[in-house]
């Protein structure tokens, strides 16, 4: 199977082809994605989550290929209150770049309110510890055109939070927010202002619309490429050596996720004929068969190949961006020295 040679220099939208798998670049997220051809079927949730009770806040992913995401929550808070504000961060902007307007009702009772600079959008209410037991409420947010850049972002939603069974405890709002950004959305933090989500909550995002149809794009994948430069191959090398050739960033992501990684470089200088590569994580620890692989072509004065590295590489559901590195090395005897690199690749390809 040949290697993956993505473009160095790709436009949005641009696609490549090879193995029978066809990519996609986001510009957005600078990566490389699966695509596949739009399917009429319809709409695809693309991200799914269900809660233990001990989540602050949950990354909900933004994938590409859609025109809208709608994201629904299903459940409770478990601060000591009746209801709980549920709130969202676009991309992590925690600026006062949120603007919002409702409209409540409970029971005949009608009342508005709108605020303006605020450091996250509030998206709805949903029952709290407090609320009768078992009550659960919904709340659903349409973020229209998320992936376009001429405009800032908008999100209608609705709610529903009852918090006990007489005529008082039940509201409902239209809401509408704003954020004062044109960049495409590429993820959302959801969070109650208090507590945690509710054991058994669930969180959901579905894609809709996309050319006139529902796509199904795949796992991100993320890459980078060398085509020149001066890179020191050292003896025995750990995760912190300082001679990392390329990396990659994995965004942060609530969910635990298992990346497939394929590595390989090839020189036109002088090197030695026991020099290998190792891939790492957070530049912390050798990913398992990924230490010291070996050249295929071991000539001193003419330069090397690496043999093939294919690995996997598992990343925490710990709200965190995560790193993998690509570094040079060698695993036998003797010092370190420098080479002239011809081509280096890092792919990293999400696989569950």
């Amino acid at each position: 199977m040949a290697a993956f040679d993505f473009p160095s220099s790709p436009t949005d939208g641009q696609t490549y082809s090879l193995n029978g798998m066809t990519f996609k670049y986001s510009s957005a997220r600078t990566a490389w994605e699966p695509y596949s051809a739009p399917l009429f079927i319809g709409p695809p949730v693309v991200f799914e989550y269900v809660c233990t009770g001990s989540e602050t806040s949950v990354i909900v992913p933004f994938p590409a290929g859609f025109r809208d995401i709608e994201l629904q929550i299903d459940g409770r808070g478990t601060t000591a209150a009746a209801t709980i504000d549920i709130l969202c961060r676009i991309n992590g902007d925690t600026g006062a770049n949120y603007d919002m307007q409702l409209g409540q009702f409970s029971n005949t009772s009608p009342s508005a309110f709108a605020q303006v600079g605020a450091t996250a959008a509030y998206i709805g209410d949903l029952p709290a510890a407090s609320a009768t037991a078992g009550l659960g409420g919904q709340l659903n947010a349409v973020f229209g055109n998320y992936g376009r850049t001429t405009f800032h972002k908008t999100c209608v939603g609705l709610d529903f939070a009852p918090s006990g069974t007489s005529t008082s405890t039940l509201t409902g709002k239209p809401i509408f927010n704003k954020w004062r950004s044109t960049a495409a959305i590429a993820s959302a933090t959801v969070f109650p202002s208090a507590g945690a989500f509710a054991a058994g909550t669930v969180i959901t995002a579905t894609g809709k619309g996309g050319g006139g149809a529902a796509q199904i794009p795949g796992p991100p994948t993320y890459y980078a490429t060398v085509s020149s430069g001066s890179y020191t191959f050292l003896n025995s090398p750990s995760p912190s050596s300082g001679n990392t050739i390329l990396s990659v960033t994995i965004p942060a992501s609530s969910v635990a996720r298992v990346f497939a990684c394929e590595a390989h470089y090839a020189t036109n200088s002088s090197g030695g004929n026991n020099s290998g590569l190792q891939l790492a994580l957070d530049a912390t620890t050798y990913l398992a068969g990924a230490r010291n692989i070996p050249t295929l072509d071991g000539n001193y004065s003419f330069g090397f190949m690496s043999a093939p590295c294919a690995v996997l590489a598992t990343i925490p559901g710990d709200n965190a961006a995560h790193t993998i590195k690509f570094y040079g090395g060698q695993y036998g005897g003797g010092g370190g020295f420098t080479v002239t690199t011809a081509y280096a690749a890092l792919i990293a390809r999400q696989i569950a």
